[in-house]
């Protein structure tokens, strides 16, 4: 490209191209009023004629940044494979986790859920309390004298292996600080697929806790929020 005296830049055909500052702000007014995807923008982009330089590169990132797609557009969400642990027989690998009954009666205001992985039967215990020792509580109780000894022969040697590497599997990426959107589980007509950004407070390998919501959410309903969308709300 050959640039002008006057500081304005034309393609090879004469067309002339935008400074950058007023081509993001073209791309951002124009994705404000329709909310089309990256596609369909650099489409009306290259109807129109307008030159931007770098323009794909800009579209995607003024699409990824814009909140209200973020929170209404439907995508799936990548999730790592082969993390979740599976048992190769009855009773050898379990998921636990708690649910919140409401309303709650006698005191007990909690479900807690054993999954076995391998054949998804699934049993539930009402409690009282929402926490670890409840859970150690009832796996000694009701889950361990199951199979005791073959939980001994089978867990101890690959819990030996997984120290002797010294590497976990990682079920997901999310860490405490960063920012996600959560998957709504009831979405009424014209509301958002999703709610947020909610920054992390703790993790666990399948679940996470983020600020302003009361219950722990499994990692495979949040996705990342784009930093870019979240600064722009704290600036304005």
């Amino acid at each position: 490209m050959a640039q002008e005296i006057k500081g304005w830049w034309y393609t090879p055909n004469k067309e002339h191209v935008l400074p950058d500052r007023l081509g993001v702000s073209t791309l951002e007014h124009m994705h404000q009023s329709t909310h089309m995807g990256a596609r369909k923008l650099k489409d009306l982009i290259r109807h129109a004629g307008i030159k931007i330089h770098q323009q794909d590169t800009k579209i995607e990132q003024v699409v990824s940044a814009c909140k209200t797609c973020q929170l209404t557009n439907a995508r799936a969400t990548l999730n790592k494979k082969g993390t979740r642990l599976r048992g190769t027989r009855p009773g050898a690998q379990w998921e636990v986790d708690f649910t919140e009954v409401k309303p709650g009666k006698y005191g007990y205001k909690y479900l807690l859920v054993f999954t076995d992985t391998f054949s998804g039967w699934v049993e539930a215990y009402p409690t009282k309390h929402e926490t670890a020792q409840t859970v150690a509580k009832k796996l000694l109780e009701d889950i361990l004298p199951r199979g005791l000894q073959r939980a001994h022969e089978d867990i101890w040697p690959r819990l030996r292996a997984i120290y002797e590497v010294g590497l976990t599997p990682t079920p997901h990426q999310y860490r405490p600080g960063d920012w996600v959107y959560v998957k709504r589980h009831h979405q009424e007509t014209l509301e958002p697929r999703w709610k947020g950004p909610y920054i992390v407070a703790l993790t666990t390998p399948t679940a996470l806790k983020v600020d302003d919501i009361a219950t722990w959410v499994h990692h495979t309903y949040v996705r990342p929020a784009d930093p870019s969308s979240i600064r722009k709300d704290f600036i304005t």
